[in-house]
């Protein structure tokens, strides 16, 4: 650095104007908010200890963000985990865009952020470290023999193992639907809507994606709710159907707060009363659970940001087959909570029919 950028009082500006992402990015590493506020003292003192190493030009945010990664390796060696910062389960990066550079370590191999959000997992007993692209660029690379790996394209992981570093497809891993010459697609038409409890729906909620969360309290949980017009398929001929979602990355909470596995509800709205919902429902006026009857459940890794997921079973055929020529709603909830931690908690985002990119809600219908 130069000497006006090396003065005591632009340094400490710059570590004044970052502790805020600083502190978030230390609780997603470890969602306990007395260490993480003595961890962020002290990356806060070998920052301003060390301001001479951090280079003219450079991003000072992603420079920050490795000092604190250390610093927290540093607690959880003297605290935790004897030799080790393992981390029990998947952790979700959330780096700004502009911190380039960063650095995480596992024991097998480390990753390198070109400015993106990846997951890492690593399994200590096996000895192997799993990196999940969820959008951006990062390179994988192998402690032992040097390999790297670039990844540049959602839904791929790089396992790392032993002396290994392999690629893997996670689009090509999830089964798709059976072909057939005579399957119907029914969209929702724009009829598609979420509502949180406390019901501050122009502040939270974004009508490109359908949100998805519960929480111990209740207090910031959000439920969606959609409809398919039946009216142009003849449900007696039914035999099969499917429900699908696009999973689309949530900018809203850590994913650290989640359980390895989340669990999703689809229920059947039977309730005729609350048949003529709005897109502006309140909680209170909006279909619920226990407005209806539950016709299935499909599963999330806590790593996982993008694909397609649903249900396709006899439950939900059954369910359509009652209302012929007529309009359904589904409701899908969150029926796994969170974990115990001071961070918010992901709320899982799905695409509506307004999203830029992803497909909103289909219902895919095969008949005789």
């Amino acid at each position: 650095m130069n000497s006006d950028q090396n003065s005591p009082a632009n340094t400490i500006r710059q570590i004044s104007l970052h502790q805020a992402p600083l502190l978030a990015y230390i609780l997603a590493l470890h969602p306990n908010r007395s260490d993480a506020q003595d961890i962020l003292q002290e990356t806060n003192v070998v920052l301003w200890q060390k301001i001479g190493e951090f280079r003219e030009g450079t991003n000072f945010k992603a420079w920050a963000f490795r000092v604190a990664y250390l610093q927290t390796l540093a607690h959880f060696k003297r605290h935790k985990r004897g030799n080790w910062l393992g981390f029990s389960s998947e952790l979700v990066e959330t780096l700004a865009s502009e911190a380039v550079g960063f650095v995480i370590e596992t024991p097998d191999g480390y990753a390198i952020d070109y400015g993106t959000r990846f997951a890492v997992h690593v399994d200590r007993a096996a000895r192997r470290s799993d990196f999940e692209l969820i959008e951006g660029e990062i390179a994988v690379h192998h402690s032992g023999t040097g390999k790297e790996v670039r990844l540049q394209e959602p839904h791929k992981t790089v396992s790392v193992h032993e002396g290994s570093v392999n690629l893997i497809d996670l689009e090509q891993q999830t089964s798709a639907l059976d072909p057939t010459s005579d399957v119907t697609r029914i969209g929702t038409n724009g009829r598609a809507t979420s509502v949180l409890r406390n019901n501050k729906r122009h502040k939270f909620l974004d009508p490109e994606v359908l949100s998805v969360k519960k929480t111990d309290n209740g207090k910031w949980d959000h439920r969606s709710f959609f409809a398919f017009d039946l009216s142009t398929v003849d449900a007696g001929r039914l035999t099969a159907a499917r429900l699908r979602l696009n999973l689309v990355p949530s900018q809203r909470g850590f994913a650290s707060r989640l359980p390895e596995l989340n669990r999703f509800g689809v229920y059947g709205l039977t309730n005729p009363a609350k048949a003529d919902w709005t897109t502006e429902a309140t909680w209170e006026d909006s279909p619920a659970p226990e407005d209806g009857i539950l016709l299935g459940t499909f599963e999330i890794p806590r790593s996982q940001q993008r694909g397609s997921f649903g249900i396709a079973n006899q439950e939900l055929a059954e369910f359509l087959q009652t209302f012929p020529g007529q309009s359904v709603t589904l409701i899908l909830v969150r029926e796994t909570t969170q974990v115990e931690g001071e961070v918010p908690g992901l709320t899982h985002m799905f695409a509506s029919d307004a999203h830029p990119e992803a497909v909103g809600p289909l219902l895919e219908l095969s008949f005789e």
